[in-house]
Formats: C-alpha cells, sequence, structure tokens
C-alpha cells in the first residue's frame, strides 16, 4: 500500500492582454518605462549583481 499526498494548487488558466495601441497600453508602457528608469545599474559589476537587477525588473513587471 502507499500513499500518494493530494495538494490543492492555483494554476491560472486565464492570460492576460493589452489591446495594441489602447490607452491601456500605452499607459503599461509609459509606467514600465518610468519604473526601469528608476533602477540604478551602475553598480553592475558582475553575474550577483545582475541577477539582483534582473529580479528587480522582473518584481517591478509583475507588480504592474
Amino acid at each position: 500500500m502507499i500513499c500518494i499526498p493530494i495538494f490543492e494548487k492555483y494554476i491560472q488558466t486565464k492570460k492576460h492582454s493589452l489591446v495594441k495601441d489602447s490607452d491601456e497600453e500605452k499607459i503599461f508602457i509609459n509606467e514600465l518605462i518610468n519604473h526601469i528608469r528608476e533602477i540604478n545599474i551602475s553598480n553592475i559589476s558582475g553575474i550577483i549583481s545582475l541577477e539582483s537587477s534582473v529580479q528587480t525588473i522582473a518584481h517591478v513587471m509583475k507588480s504592474l
């Protein structure tokens, strides 16, 4: 006899999208550009600092 654990898990089945050339798309792009400009990239000197910057960008994009 074996036990198979079953866990409840959320699986996203819906994709979010923006209509091309819509006001929402323009707002999103402008917000994204402004947030990316705020990221300090002057200290990227190696893989660790690069990874940190990439994670910051991913976090910004997720929050938009």
